[in-house]
């Protein structure tokens, strides 16, 4: 029955409170509310909507009332399917359409959750205490960057372990006082207040309901079933955050509810370590599901940073209102930093990539049934398989050999993969303006790439390289190779690689590497942004002429992304290649591709392809096939 009111509420959110309005609708001095900020955007709500709002460095305080004229417009869509998805992120809270603003005003009110935010924003500072006790958005940089490399942003959240420990105290108080538990009820309602004024984070809010539906069962000396507990929490969710049904948080609370127990106390050292290593294998597949890897160290990072986490939320929550005691927050924020940079050292972290979602729903099915059946060989043997299936999956069905060229705008960026030989070569890896730069690393760890053996880039434009560092954080990258190098040819696991590059042109377009590449049976050719006068050299070239003449060039990189600056005639009937491909961005404002090239590709009978608005191109040389997808 419960339940059937949990889909009841979140049915009315969504079809009778929340409208939609029609695309170019226009505000004219409407009032919105502020229910959520970040550096470069508001969220702001009326009428039960939910806006995203784009603004750069602004000031402006959740809670805080803001006049608007403005346009309804869509949200602008992600470009690739493997990167980071912030229209999804936005939908998933209520956000489905952005407002243009012509015109903004803020309006000083006296609303509570607005002074209250008012009073954080004027005398709190310190990012330990604004993240910890007040949840608001701030990063603590270091820390926060290093624990997203290892997995571990998530500790930052406050935990069950946190709620754990805060039941500890009040009820040793409650036991040493030998207080009424029915007194507990005004610090429930100080627990939702907190909520409230901190806007119902979602774990959060899980984690403080559940303790308090809890309470409410020992108060009234009702003994529910697990399942009662685990429903009322949901309604409650629905209540106060009707999106959680469209969150990454759902995942890990449903498995929470359905396989974890709470906390127990003096239940023997082997129960301990299992209750210790059941959630690492109840959270470890969602988390390779969402973020495609998994940190091997986490486990030992985490027993030695949650403590930490955990003292520091307490001591937060008691002492951040004492008068100047920002110097003991500013050691203690940076320590934190320090043992995590230190730990960060030491991580371990492999790319699976991202299996299918039926293949975690199996792997919970077979969890189950080992975890009910462990004497039960058979039982084992299933889990095992599955977990190994589950773990593998994207690398056992990822193609053989292929060439790849990413949809990143008037940038570049080529992939060259051979799964046999364990071999992946980057030709270039830059994005265009609009474009994520981890987009080529976002794209390798989706299909379980751990390392790149060499990336080329071709010059010194920040489109051919500006996603490097990015790569570099995150892959095991062995060499880099630019147009520096006096390398003339490299051999590496059987393929032939010749390069050249003109020296000191005063275009550094024309300082590109031009790059022929010998795989098996397939030939590529790469020259980055060569113009026409660069052409024109390398024509001159006999040991580049030769090897051309001589070799039948399946894949040709058109030049500086089609401009009408290069591609000659005598260096496309030179290369006359199979097919062409054009990394370009449309409605972009150079224009690429170039009508003139398109028509000269046309004249000569080249096919071409074009990453355009949303196209990758896969070259697949076991099957000799392109194809496209997003």
């Amino acid at each position: 029955m419960v339940f059937v009111i949990v889909i009841i509420v979140y049915l009315l959110y969504f079809f009778i409170l929340k409208s939609k309005f029609n695309l170019d609708y226009e505000f004219h001095q409407t009032n919105f509310q502020v229910v959520k900020t970040s550096q470069n955007y508001v969220i702001g709500e009326y009428n039960f909507n939910k806006f995203y709002i784009p603004m750069m460095d602004h000031k402006y305080i959740v809670g805080q009332t803001l006049r608007i004229d403005g346009v309804v417009q869509e949200l602008k869509p992600t470009n690739n399917s493997y990167d980071f998805d912030f229209n999804k992120y936005l939908q998933n809270q209520n956000v489905f359409q952005a407002i243009k603003i012509k015109n903004i005003v803020s309006i000083e009110d006296n609303n509570l959750k607005y002074l209250i935010n008012k009073f954080i924003y004027n005398n709190v500072h310190n990012e330990l205490i604004l993240k910890l006790v007040f949840q608001k958005n701030t990063e603590l940089h270091e820390a926060k960057g290093e624990l997203q490399k290892m997995s571990l942003a998530y500790l930052l959240n406050f935990s069950g372990i946190n709620m754990y420990v805060f039941s500890f105290v009040i009820n040793r108080i409650f036991f040493k006082f030998k207080i009424n538990p029915q007194f507990k009820i005004p610090i429930h309602l100080c627990l939702i207040f907190y909520l409230w004024m901190i806007d119902f984070p979602l774990v959060t809010t899980r984690i403080i309901f559940g303790y308090i539906i809890l309470n409410l069962f020992v108060i009234t000396k009702i003994s529910p079933h697990k399942t009662a507990r685990n429903v009322l929490t949901l309604l409650s969710l629905v209540l106060v955050q009707p999106n959680f049904f469209s969150s990454n948080a759902l995942p890990f609370l449903v498995v929470a509810m359905l396989f974890l127990n709470p906390i127990q106390n003096h239940i023997g050292w082997r129960k301990t370590i299992i209750q210790i290593i059941k959630p690492l294998l109840i959270f470890i597949p969602i988390q390779i599901f969402m973020d495609w890897r998994w940190n091997f160290t986490a486990p030992i990072q985490t027993i030695i940073i949650q403590p930490v986490i955990s003292f520091l939320y307490l001591f937060s929550f008691l002492f951040w209102w004492i008068p100047n005691i920002e110097v003991v927050f500013t050691f203690l924020t940076n320590s934190f930093n320090s043992l995590v940079e230190l730990l960060s050292k030491i991580n371990l972290i492999w790319d699976f990539g991202q299996p299918p979602f039926l293949m975690l729903v199996a792997y919970y099915l077979a969890f189950y049934l080992w975890s009910k059946h462990m004497k039960i060989k058979t039982c084992w043997f299933i889990w095992i398989v599955v977990t190994l299936l589950f773990l593998f999956w994207t690398k056992i069905f990822l193609s053989n050999e292929t060439l790849t060229m990413l949809n990143i705008g008037n940038g570049s960026s080529f992939v060259y993969i051979n799964k046999w030989k364990n071999l992946v070569l980057i030709f270039d890896a830059g994005t265009g303006p609009g474009f994520n730069k981890s987009s080529m690393s976002d794209y390798l760890m989706k299909i379980g790439i751990n390392h790149v053996d060499i990336a080329f880039i071709s010059h010194n434009h920040d489109d051919h390289y500006n996603s490097l560092e990015t790569i570099q954080s995150n892959l095991n990258v062995h060499e880099v190779i630019k147009n520096n190098t006096e390398q003339n040819y490299i051999e590496i696991k059987g393929v032939k690689i010749w390069l050249w590059h003109l020296n000191k042109m005063e275009d550094e377009n024309d300082n590109s590497l031009v790059i022929l590449v010998k795989a098996i049976e397939k030939n590529f050719l790469f020259v980055g942004d060569l113009t026409k006068k660069g052409e024109g050299e390398m024509l001159k070239n006999p040991t580049f002429t030769y090897l051309i003449q001589n070799t039948f060039i399946d894949l040709f990189q058109l030049g500086h992304h089609g401009s009408k600056t290069s591609s000659s005639e005598d260096f496309l009937l030179l290369v006359n290649p199979r097919m062409t491909w054009i990394s370009a961005g449309l409605k972009n404002n150079h224009h690429f591709p170039d009508q003139v090239t398109i028509d000269k590709l046309n004249e000569f009978k080249l096919p071409y392809k074009i990453t355009g608005k949303n196209n990758n191109w896969t070259f697949n040389l076991n099957k000799d096939i392109f194809y496209n997808w997003q």
